[in-house]
C-alpha cells in the first residue's frame, strides 16, 4: 500500500513539473537562435485604444485577452527543437482539434482547450517545411464570440 503512495505522489510531483516547463518552454524557445518570438501581455491589450475595423467592433474581444505568444523559425535546427517541445498539445492532452489544413506539403492545425477557470487557449501550428509557426492566444474568449468575428468580415 505504502508503495502505491509513493508511485501517487511522484505522478502528482510529475504533472505538476510538466505544467510548469509548457509555461517556460515559451522563453527557451524566443531565446534559441533562429526563432523571431513576439509576446503580447494582458496589459498591453489594455493599453490599446478602441479597435474599429471596417464597421466592426473588437475592443470587447480584445480586453478578454490575456497573452498572446508567436514563436517562428526559418531555421532547421530550431524548426525542430520547437516542433519537439510543441508536441504536447495534442487531442490526448486535453485540447481538441477544431481545424486542419493541408495542402501541398503545408500544414496548418488549430486547437482549442479550455482550464477550470474558462479560460481558453487557441494554438495555431503552421509547418511549413523550412517554417514553423506556433501562435498561442490566452483569454476569455468563447468559441461563440471567435465566430462572431469570423462571420461579421
Amino acid at each position: 500500500m505504502k508503495r502505491i503512495y509513493i508511485i501517487v505522489l511522484l505522478l502528482s510531483f510529475c504533472s505538476v513539473s510538466g505544467m510548469a516547463q509548457q509555461k517556460d518552454f515559451f522563453n527557451e524557445l524566443a531565446e534559441m537562435k533562429g526563432v523571431s518570438s513576439v509576446y503580447i501581455s494582458k496589459a498591453m491589450f489594455q493599453l490599446m485604444p478602441d479597435m474599429d475595423m471596417d464597421g466592426l467592433n473588437l475592443t470587447p474581444f480584445i480586453r478578454k485577452l490575456e497573452t498572446v505568444r508567436i514563436l517562428s523559425s526559418e531555421n532547421a535546427e530550431s524548426t525542430v527543437k520547437m516542433k519537439k517541445a510543441l508536441r504536447y498539445i495534442h487531442p490526448q492532452n486535453g485540447y481538441e482539434e477544431l481545424m486542419r489544413v493541408t495542402d501541398d506539403g503545408k500544414k496548418m492545425v488549430i486547437y482549442w482547450k479550455q482550464d477550470k477557470r474558462t479560460k481558453n487557449e487557441f494554438v495555431l501550428l503552421s509547418d511549413e517545411g523550412k517554417e514553423y509557426t506556433a501562435i498561442v492566444i490566452v483569454g476569455n474568449l468563447t468559441l461563440e464570440e471567435i465566430q462572431k468575428i469570423t462571420q461579421q468580415n
